[in-house]
C-alpha cells in the first residue's frame, strides 16, 4: 500500500489505462457501439438468402424452403424485398418442387405456415437496420441490466484478438420474464468492441408442469450468429443458424433448422463492393 501511494500520479494513470476491462465494461462499450453500427448498416445494399427445413421427429423431411431477398435503405431503416422463393414440400409421399417470386402459398399445411413465420419473423433478419430482431441479443443498453457477464479470457479468432464473455439472465424463468432471455457466450473484438460471434441457448426451458399439462415444449431453442468487419468500425451480422424441436398437444412433433447468409455488400453512396469468404461452419 505504501509503495502504491508513493508512485507518481502519471504512472498510476498509465497503469490504469493498461488494466484490462471487466466483462461488464466490455459489454457496456459494445452496447454503446450498436447505435452507430445500425446507422452504418442502413447505408448498405446487400442480399440475404434464408433456408428453412422442417422435419418430423424421425427426421423425415416435410418442407425445404429457401428465399432470397434484396435489402436496401428505406425511409425507416433497411427494407427487404423478396426476389425468389424455391424448394419442395412433401405431398402424398413425394417431394413436390416449387419456385415463385412472391409470398404466395404452395399448400395449406402447418409446415407452410411455420416456414413462412421463420422466414419473416424474429428468427429471420429484421428491417430496422439491426440485421436481426433485437430481442435475440443482450447487446443493447436496455438489455444489459437483465444479464450477468463473466470474462472467460482472451484469445485469437480469425486473426483478431477477442474477449470471450459468458452471459446468463438474472431472471431465467420464462414465465416471470417479460421477454425471452438467453444464456451463452459472445466473442468481442478487443480493438473495436464489436461482436464477432454469438452462441446462445434459452436461459430455461418451459417448466415441467406446463410441458405435462399442455404438452408443449421447445428444445435447443438457441442460435449462432457470426459478424464480419466490412470497413473499420463497420460490422455486420453475416450468417445465422439455429436448430430446435417443437412439441405441441402431445402428438405434434416437428424439428426445424434455420440458416441465413448475407453477402454482396456495397454502399449506396459509392461504387464499391465488399466480399469475403464464407465463414467455416456458417450456414
Amino acid at each position: 500500500m505504501r509503495f502504491a501511494l508513493s508512485l507518481p500520479v502519471p504512472f498510476l494513470f498509465v497503469v490504469a489505462l493498461w488494466a484490462e476491462p471487466t466483462a461488464q465494461e466490455v459489454m457496456e462499450r459494445l452496447a454503446e457501439n450498436q447505435d452507430s453500427a445500425i446507422e452504418q448498416r442502413n447505408q448498405f445494399i446487400y442480399t440475404q438468402t434464408s433456408r428453412v427445413r422442417i422435419m418430423k421427429a424421425n427426421k423425415k423431411l416435410l418442407r425445404d424452403e429457401s428465399r432470397r431477398y434484396d435489402v436496401v435503405p428505406g425511409a425507416k431503416g433497411s427494407e427487404r424485398k423478396l426476389i425468389r422463393a424455391w424448394g419442395a414440400y412433401l405431398e402424398k409421399g413425394r417431394q413436390v418442387p416449387f419456385e415463385h417470386a412472391s409470398r404466395q402459398r404452395n399448400d395449406d399445411s402447418p409446415e407452410a405456415d411455420m416456414a413462412n413465420d421463420l422466414h419473416e419473423s424474429r428468427f429471420a433478419v429484421s428491417s430496422d437496420g439491426r440485421g436481426f430482431e433485437n430481442e435475440l441479443f443482450p447487446l443493447t443498453k436496455d438489455e444489459l441490466p437483465h444479464y450477468r457477464f463473466e470474462l472467460e479470457g482472451e484469445e485469437e479468432f480469425r486473426q483478431r484478438g477477442v474477449y470471450r464473455i459468458r452471459f446468463e439472465p438474472v431472471e431465467p424463468n420464462l414465465l416471470k420474464s417479460e421477454r425471452i432471455r438467453w444464456h451463452g457466450e459472445v466473442l468481442v473484438d478487443r480493438q473495436e468492441f464489436q461482436p464477432v460471434l454469438i452462441s446462445t441457448n434459452l436461459g430455461k426451458f418451459l417448466p415441467f408442469w406446463l410441458r405435462t399439462f399442455l404438452g408443449v415444449n421447445v428444445r435447443q431453442g438457441g442460435y449462432s450468429v457470426s459478424y464480419r468487419s466490412l470497413e473499420p468500425e463497420v460490422w455486420f451480422p453475416v450468417s445465422y443458424g439455429t436448430e430446435f424441436s417443437v412439441k405441441a398437444l402431445h402428438f405434434y412433433k416437428r424439428m426445424a433448422t434455420v440458416s441465413l447468409v448475407s453477402e454482396g455488400f456495397r454502399r449506396t453512396n459509392v461504387e464499391s463492393a465488399v466480399s469475403f469468404d464464407r465463414v467455416d461452419g456458417a450456414p
